[in-house]
C-alpha cells in the first residue's frame, strides 16, 4: 500500500501491531538474558526490538507502508518461532508466540485492506501467564522446575515493562509540552555497599517509614513474581508518602522503585540469599541502627543512664575516700595534708549529694 492511501485510523492499527510485537521481542529478550541463548541470536532479538520500537512510537505513515516495517514484522514471527522450537519444557513462550505470529498476520492484512479480526494484547497475555505460573506450588517443583519458573517471570516482568514503558512514552509523545520531560527508568542497584549505604543514609535523615515490617508486602511481591512493574513500584511509592509526609513525593517515587528493582536484581542474588533476601537484611540493619539511635535519645534512656551513672558514683566515692584517708593518716601535718582534709570533706559532701539523687530516682521511677 502507498504511503498516501493510509488512513489515520489505519496507521494507528499498524502502531498497535508494531507495539504489540515489540512487547513480544521485549519479552524473549528477557528469555535470552535468562536462558544464554547464542550471541547472534540474542543480538539480533535485541536490534529488533529497538527497531519496533521506533515503529510502534511514532511510526510515519511513509515508514509503516515501507518494506522495512514488514520485514520487521515478518522477523519477529520468525525469531520467536526459532525461540519456541529450542524449548524442551513448557514455558509461558507457548501462549506468547502464537500472539506474535497473528500480529504479523494483522499487519499484513491491514496493509493490503483486507479485514483484521483484532490485534493480540500482548500485555493481556503475559499477564495472563504471569498469573498462571504464580499460581504453581513451588513446593512441588524440582530444582529445575524452580529455576524455570523464575527465567519465565523475569522474561514476562521485561515484556510488561516493555509494555508500560511505551504507553508513558506515548503519552508523553502526544502531549505539548514546553519542556522535556526525562522518561523514568528502573533504576537498578548493583552495588550492595552503595545501597546499604543509601538505606542508612535514608534512616537517618528520618525518610523511612516508623514500621520495621513495612517493605515485607512489596518484597513478598518480589519473591512471588520475580519482578516489580510500575505499579507495585507506584503502590510502594503513595504508602511510603503517607508514612513519611515530610519528605518529598519525587525523592520517595524514585527511592520505592530502586528498593524493589534491586529486590529483583540477579548482581544482589548469592548461594545463600536471593536479592530480595539481601534488601531483607539491608533494611532490617538500617533499622536496628535507627532503634538504637532512638533509644539513646529517648528521656527513658536518659533517666536510666543517669540513675546508673549515679549508682556507679555513689559506690566508686566511698573507696576513693577510703583511699585518701589511708594516704592522709602517713602524712605529716602541712598544705598537702590539709589538702586532702579538704577533699575528704568534698567528697563527703558529693556522696551524700548522689545518694539523695539516687534516692529520688528509685523513688520516681524512669520518667517517661
Amino acid at each position: 500500500m502507498n504511503a498516501y492511501e493510509l488512513t489515520d485510523t489505519t496507521v494507528q492499527q499498524l502502531q498497535r501491531v508494531a507495539t504489540n510485537m515489540h512487547i513480544g521481542v521485549r519479552y524473549l529478550e528477557g528469555l535470552s538474558l535468562s536462558l544464554n541463548w547464542k550471541a547472534d541470536f540474542a543480538q539480533e532479538i535485541k536490534e529488533l526490538g529497538d527497531k519496533l520500537y521506533r515503529f510502534a512510537l511514532d511510526g510515519s505513515p511513509g515508514e509503516l507502508a515501507s518494506t522495512a516495517f514488514m520485514d520487521a514484522m515478518r522477523e519477529g514471527s520468525r525469531l520467536s518461532s526459532r525461540a519456541w522450537s529450542s524449548m524442551l519444557e513448557k514455558t509461558s513462550l507457548d501462549a506468547v508466540m502464537p500472539g506474535i505470529t497473528k500480529l504479523e498476520g494483522a499487519a499484513e492484512n491491514l496493509l493490503n485492506n483486507l479485514p483484521c479480526e483484532g490485534t493480540p494484547n500482548l500485555k493481556t497475555i503475559l499477564l495472563s501467564e504471569r498469573e498462571r505460573v504464580v499460581s504453581a506450588n513451588i513446593d512441588d517443583l524440582t530444582p529445575f522446575e524452580r529455576l524455570k519458573h523464575q527465567h519465565d517471570l523475569k522474561a514476562i516482568g521485561t515484556g510488561l515493562d516493555a509494555a508500560d514503558h511505551i504507553e508513558s512514552e506515548r503519552a508523553e509523545v502526544s502531549t505539548p509540552r514546553i519542556s522535556v520531560k526525562v522518561s523514568a527508568l528502573n533504576v537498578e542497584f548493583v552495588n550492595e555497599p552503595i545501597l546499604r549505604s543509601w538505606v542508612n543514609a535514608m534512616s537517618i535523615r528520618g525518610a523511612l517509614p516508623a514500621n520495621a515490617d513495612f517493605f515485607e508486602p512489596f518484597l513478598e511481591h518480589v519473591d512471588k513474581h520475580f519482578h516489580a512493574d510500575q505499579s507495585i513500584c507506584k503502590k510502594l511509592g503513595e504508602a511510603w508518602m503517607n508514612a513519611c509526609p515530610q519528605v518529598e513525593p519525587e525523592g520517595l517515587s524514585v527511592a520505592a522503585t530502586a528498593i524493589l528493582a534491586s529486590a529483583c536484581s540477579s548482581r544482589l542474588e548469592s548461594l545463600e540469599h536471593s536479592a530480595a533476601d539481601s534488601v531483607r537484611n539491608i533494611l532490617a540493619e538500617a533499622y536496628r541502627e535507627m532503634s538504637a539511635r532512638n533509644t539513646k535519645l529517648s528521656p527513658v534512656h536518659e533517666a536510666k543512664s543517669q540513675s546508673e551513672e549515679l549508682g556507679a558514683l555513689a559506690v566508686q566515692l566511698p573507696k576513693l575516700a577510703d583511699q585518701l584517708a589511708w594516704v592522709e593518716r602517713d602524712l605529716a601535718y602541712g598544705a598537702a595534708k590539709t589538702s586532702i582534709q579538704e577533699l575528704l570533706k568534698t567528697m563527703e559532701r558529693v556522696s551524700e549529694k548522689a545518694e539523695s539523687l539516687l534516692r529520688e530516682e528509685n523513688a520516681e521511677g524512669p520518667r517517661p
